[in-house]
């Protein structure tokens, strides 16, 4: 994987200039072709994006943002920011409309389309009908079990957030609540042990009211399991244990950048209207 600095970024953009209609930058420095390909989808190829940058996280993106919009240069340029917990926890981000923080956690969290997912499934399992694709998959219904299996989890990342606790959370990894034997699921007493370290730690900060604060986190991240979604991540989260899924059900063991890419190449991305309309009025402004 390959990194680059802030002036071989200012290389690389300049070397572009003729080939984008607008600099688009986002937080990863490893998934510009993903991107390249989902923009041309959501922008319906309306703006001409060859190449994306990959900034290096959250702080870099936002200090390029808050290089660029004081003093607009004459080179359009659009930023895209993962939700993460940024808008549950009321932190505050750059005001501009050349920048966008998505509606969810990241952008794996839009990947969940049914057809999308069944058509990828189908291309590896040529022989079965798509309905009975559909029936086995369950998209839905595993979706919403999966949520509701993580939103302690995450309730308490976002606890340990609020309070700068300095304990390992969206970090830790999936692994950490995975049974050890078989095609892994999630393992209902890992989830519970994590858990309790968490709140023993809270406890001997002198706070008794953990439960209570986890209650009302859940309440805030919504009632539903769509919009609890929002606030789980879906690249490391939920889109490995939908790999696992694929692999129980139809034996396929896909790999994951693969599964990731082929599955956003067959989405509709009408969640993504938005950003797609944003990016086309930054693009053609002035």
């Amino acid at each position: 994987m390959l990194r680059f600095s802030i002036e071989a970024l200012k290389l690389k953009t300049k070397f572009y200039r003729y080939y984008n209609e607008i600099d688009v930058f986002v937080e990863d420095e490893d998934d510009e072709a993903f991107y390249e390909k989902l923009l041309d989808k959501i922008t319906g190829n309306s703006v001409r994006i060859k190449r994306v940058f990959g900034v290096g996280g959250k702080v870099k993106l936002f200090q390029k943002v808050n290089e660029y919009v004081p003093k607009p240069a004459k080179r359009k340029a659009f930023f895209i920011a993962d939700g993460d917990f940024d808008r549950i926890l009321n932190r505050s981000f750059p005001a501009t409309s050349n920048l966008c923080v998505l509606e969810e956690y990241c952008i794996e969290n839009f990947l969940f389309e049914e057809l999308a997912i069944c058509n990828v499934i189908q291309e590896e399992k040529p022989t079965k009908e798509m309905r009975e694709i559909k029936s086995v998959i369950k998209l839905n219904g595993w979706l919403e079990e999966s949520v509701n299996q993580l939103t302690p989890v995450f309730a308490t990342f976002i606890l340990i957030q609020k309070y700068n606790m300095g304990i390992p959370n969206v970090d830790v990894g999936l692994g950490t609540f995975l049974s050890n034997s078989g095609i892994p699921r999630l393992k209902k007493k890992k989830v519970e042990s994590y858990i309790a370290s968490v709140q023993a730690s809270y406890h001997a900060r002198g706070n008794k009211k953990f439960k209570k604060e986890i209650t009302l986190i859940e309440k805030k991240m919504g009632k539903s399991w769509r919009r609890r979604k929002r606030y789980i991540c879906g690249k490391n989260y939920l889109m490995p244990l939908l790999r696992f899924e694929v692999k129980r059900s139809f034996g396929r063991d896909l790999n994951p950048k693969s599964f990731r890419f082929r599955i956003m190449s067959h989405c509709r991305f009408d969640s993504l209207s938005k950003l797609g309309e944003q990016i086309k009025i930054v693009s053609h402004a002035g």
